[in-house]
């Protein structure tokens, strides 16, 4: 099975833990969500932003699943309240989930 590892920051009073596994869970390809907030930050204007990992599990006997999942999962992002950042872990280390898909194969 491929994994595809995200890393997001969404701001407090946006779209919580539960809500974020359930909308990416509900994606075609993903057979499993694991989602982990790791640190709560203060800004300089007293908004709080919460950083998570979340690690899919794309579907078995899905071919090249973990490409297929990141432009869905971009998509999907797009849509969600509070998005500040996004990365997906690469072989050459995080990168903005924009360039990674961008440069994704179709």
């Amino acid at each position: 099975m491929q994994e595809l590892v995200l890393y997001l920051d969404l701001s407090a009073d946006g779209t919580g833990e539960a809500e974020l596994a359930r909308a990416l869970g509900g994606l075609e390809g993903v057979s499993a969500v694991d989602v982990q907030c790791e640190d709560v930050e203060r800004g300089p204007v007293v908004e709080a932003i919460n950083s998570f990992t979340v690690v899919l599990t794309a579907s078995a006997g899905t071919v090249g699943a973990a490409t297929l999942l990141l432009n869905r999962v971009k998509a999907l992002l797009d849509s969600v309240q509070g998005v500040r950042k996004a990365w997906v872990q690469t072989t050459a280390g995080p990168r903005p989930i924009e360039e990674a898909a961008a440069q994704a194969p179709e």
